[in-house]
């Protein structure tokens, strides 16, 4: 049977249909008011991620990309499952850089145990068995490559396959749950189809791909991004717009921009880092998040945070209790 033929009129929306579609909108804004970072400090001065967002997230190599990624992923999960809504909505976790088995450490750790402690092998199997099956309701889904498939002949994960599992699962809300947020790992990796005449143009093209996704799911976008070699060179060697590695589109696209640095990775031997004019004792939790974009509002904004990465727990640092700003 021959599919219908596509009406384009479907993006064409006349004055009163669009009054009418902007106060329906409104109202449901003000019921489901988005997803946070879950800090207050942060929380403050940055808009909720809401359907059709894009927020990249900007780092050097050892920065702490994936490890906020998960953060996110299952902080957003554990409110859907304390609403009693994990039947009806998730989480979709996309990675191009680890195998599905491998991610599920940051998914489990806890403040009894760590994804470092997971690494190492250290915990008993019938530990991790119990721990599965109480994070096996946590409705946090992944997209990735897998350690059992390895040595079998499988498709590359290009965006279009990626794009059609998300769909799908969109699609079939009525039986799956419904994705209400996209996490992308990263960008840099994600490999696209041929005709491009080199990475730049890949990458570039896998961005707008994704905020399209983003539009046509209706769910917002967390993608990590690898910065350039340049932002080593810094005084504070934290990622602006155009230091996103092979892509200029993603200062064009995004609605969020955060650069982030990591003080223990490039300057370990200094006691204490300055940061916006803060003297601020050096540790291995020390995390610096930079907003250098947000569309509809102000996108300039530092924040110095305490993030345990093998516990995923991010904080406001116990130092100074306010954000700092320039």
């Amino acid at each position: 049977m021959p599919s219908p033929k596509f009406d384009p009129s479907v993006y064409l929306h006349s004055p009163a249909e669009l009054a009418k579609m902007h106060i329906e909108q409104y109202q449901w804004m003000l019921d489901n008011p988005g997803i946070p970072f879950d800090i207050p400090c942060v929380d403050q001065y940055v808009i909720p991620q809401r359907p059709g967002d894009m927020t990249i997230i900007c780092g050097r190599p050892g920065s702490g990309k994936t490890s906020l990624l998960a953060r996110q992923a299952k902080r957003t999960a554990q409110r859907i499952k304390e609403r009693g809504k994990q039947f009806e909505e998730c989480v979709v976790y996309v990675s191009w850089e680890e195998h599905a088995e491998d991610l599920e450490a940051y998914f489990e750790a806890d403040g009894q145990y760590t994804v470092s402690d997971y690494a190492w092998g250290k915990m008993d199997i019938a530990i991790v068995k119990r721990k599965v099956i109480s994070r096996a309701m946590l409705p946090l889904w992944v997209v990735g490559h897998s350690a059992k498939n390895v040595r079998k002949q499988t498709k590359p994960l290009t965006l279009p396959v990626v794009f059609e599992a998300i769909e799908g699962l969109a699609r079939n809300y009525s039986s799956s749950p419904r994705p209400v947020l996209l996490c992308f790992d990263y960008a840099q990796l994600i490999p696209y189809e041929r005709g491009y005449k080199n990475r730049y143009e890949q990458v570039k093209a896998a961005i707008n791909a994704t905020k399209q996704l983003a539009l046509r799911v209706g769910c917002p976008v967390i993608v990590a991004a690898q910065a350039g070699r340049d932002v080593d060179n810094y005084r504070l060697p934290i990622p602006a717009m155009n230091d996103a590695q092979e892509s200029s589109g993603i200062e064009q696209v995004c609605d969020k921009f955060f650069g982030i640095w990591r003080p223990w990775k490039t300057h370990r031997n200094e006691p204490m880092i300055d940061v916006v004019g803060h003297q601020v004792p050096n540790s291995p939790e020390l995390f610096v998040l930079r907003m250098n974009k947000q569309r509809k509002a102000d996108g300039e904004r530092t924040w110095i945070l305490s993030f345990d990465m093998a516990e995923l727990r991010l904080a406001e640092m116990e130092l100074s209790r306010q954000e700092l700003e320039y």
